[in-house]
């Protein structure tokens, strides 16, 4: 096997008040060889509408800034994990209505 290293772990919370670590991330970065991986697990607030995808992005903005910074310049590869919480809105069928369970 090739030699692996624990390059970092940090944490960030994002939960109330920015103390309660029931929503945050946690990042990981190791090195496998001579090859640099990122791993971040987070967990962010629920809920559809504006404000709340609003806040998942600044949520993840903060996550980022905590646990060292932007993946894509610390590492060669980036893997995220978790309950990210964003909302898909499927679109309706062709006809105009939504679409049948076998259409999904």
């Amino acid at each position: 096997l090739p030699a692996s290293r624990v390059e970092s772990i940090h944490a960030e919370n994002t939960g109330l008040g920015g103390i309660l670590a029931n929503k945050g991330g946690i990042a990981a970065v190791l090195t496998v060889a001579s090859t640099k991986l990122y791993f971040l697990t987070v967990h962010l607030q629920p809920h559809e509408g504006r404000a709340n995808f609003d806040k998942r992005n600044a949520d993840v903005e903060e996550i980022l800034a905590g646990t060292g910074g932007d993946p894509s310049v610390m590492a060669h590869h980036a893997f995220v994990f978790g309950d990210l919480n964003y909302r898909v809105a499927f679109p309706t069928s062709t006809r105009g209505i939504a679409p049948t369970k076998e259409e999904s």
